[in-house]
C-alpha cells in the first residue's frame, strides 16, 4: 500500500475549507495528477454520489469509480474506489482559530502483487512531487476562496 500525507494550513475557517472542497468541481484544481472527475450519476454531494476519476502519475494512469463514504459537514470527506483501483482519499478539517484552519490530506493507494508493488515503487517519486504540489495548492486556493467569499458578502 502506499500512503501519501497532506497536512497544510490554510487562511480560512474549516467550514469554509470544507465547502470548498466538498465541491467535486474544485479537486481537478488542486489534486495534482488528477485528469477527470466525472459524476456518474444525479448526485454530486453527500454520501453515495459516485464519481469516475482517471490520475495520472508520470508515466502511469490510475483509473476508479469513487464514491463518497463519510460526509460530515465542516470536519470530514472520504471517498474510496468502489471499481477499478483500490484507493481511498480521507480529508478532515479542524479549526486552529476563527481564521485558520488545518487540513489533513490521505490517499491510500491499494495495488496489490508483485506488479503492484513495482508500479508503486516506480510512482514514488511521482507521488512526492504530487504531495507537494496538492498541498501548495489546496491552501493558496481555499484562502482565496476565503476571500472572494468575503469580499462578496461585504458587497451584498
Amino acid at each position: 500500500m502506499v500512503e501519501i500525507n497532506i497536512v497544510k494550513e490554510c487562511a480560512a475557517p474549516a467550514a469554509v475549507a470544507w465547502e470548498y472542497v466538498a465541491d467535486y468541481r474544485n479537486l481537478e484544481k488542486f489534486l495534482q495528477g488528477l485528469e477527470s472527475l466525472v459524476p456518474t450519476g444525479d448526485r454530486t454531494r453527500g454520501l453515495g454520489a459516485q464519481f469516475d476519476g482517471t490520475m495520472k502519475f508520470g508515466p502511469v494512469s490510475l483509473s476508479a469509480k469513487m464514491e463518497y463514504t463519510a460526509w460530515e459537514e465542516d470536519r470530514l470527506l472520504a471517498s474510496r474506489g468502489v471499481e477499478g483501483v483500490d484507493t481511498t482519499f480521507t480529508y478532515r478539517f479542524v479549526d486552529l482559530d476563527e481564521n485558520r484552519c488545518r487540513v489533513d490530506l490521505l490517499i491510500e493507494l491499494r495495488l496489490p502483487g508483485v506488479s503492484g508493488r513495482m508500479t508503486a515503487k516506480a510512482l514514488e517519486p511521482f507521488l512526492g512531487i504530487a504531495a507537494q504540489r496538492t498541498g501548495e495548492k489546496l491552501s493558496r486556493q481555499i484562502a482565496d476562496y476565503h476571500r472572494t467569499r468575503r469580499a462578496t458578502e461585504a458587497a451584498d
